[in-house]
């Protein structure tokens, strides 16, 4: 294909594209009521897809978190740095993406008899 150089530019360019079609469907992507395959708007029904899986699964402060990864990557091909502080610096976003959600709720006192289905279980009955 070419030199490394410049696969590791175009890996850096689909990162960083792949980050901004993540963060734009997080930000601007409205859901339609029905079905996201349906959704009309600038990032069509993959980033409504994608936008409803993320933000159900981390919430919308880890989606956005979760949408940084690709982003360090791209940033980190380009300016051709080394592996290991990038490493880290994944390991470090993907934790916040899983754990912020957490914090936010037992920041805001959620209360989760209001938010979860019950679970039923031998001592429920």
């Amino acid at each position: 294909m070419g030199s490394p150089g410049l696969r590791r530019e175009l890996a850096g360019t689909a990162l960083t594209l792949l980050a901004v079609f993540l963060i734009g469907a997080l930000l601007w992507q409205a859901l339609p009521a029905d079905s996201c395959s349906s959704a009309q708007g600038a990032f069509g029904p993959a980033g409504a897809c994608l936008r409803s899986w993320m933000v159900g699964t981390v919430g919308l402060p880890g989606a956005l978190l979760l949408a940084l990864i690709p982003l360090v990557h791209g940033i980190r091909a380009f300016r051709h740095a080394a592996d290991e502080p990038g490493r880290h610096w994944t390991m470090l976003v993907a934790g916040l993406a899983l754990l912020l959600p957490v914090a936010l709720a037992l920041a805001i006192g959620a209360d989760r008899q209001r938010h979860a289905p019950p679970v039923p279980n031998a001592f429920t009955r």
